[in-house]
């Protein structure tokens, strides 16, 4: 399962499962986070302090089926690409 863009208390992040991480902005000890406008309970946490990231384990929260979406969308060719790989 790979990670996935998502938006967590305004600020950009990854998410992937039930655990998110982003830039350590969100304050110490967080009981509740907003990840793309739905709010969590944050079951656990911890702080890599070499890159000041924070690293959120979520009660209740699954991005599988966003993480599908995503990836479904990944599958199109872009604008203008080849399709058919005829090479015109």
């Amino acid at each position: 399962m790979s990670w996935i863009v998502v938006e967590i208390e305004g600020i950009d992040g990854m998410a992937r499962g039930n655990e998110v991480t982003c830039p350590n902005a969100i304050g110490e000890d967080p009981t509740s986070v907003t990840v793309n406008g739905a709010s969590y309970a944050v079951e656990d946490w911890r702080v890599d302090e070499r890159d000041d990231v924070i690293y959120l384990t979520l009660a209740d929260a699954d991005f599988k089926n966003v993480q599908i979406a995503q990836e479904e969308n990944d599958d199109q060719p872009d604008e203008g690409g080849d399709p058919n790989n005829t090479g015109e």
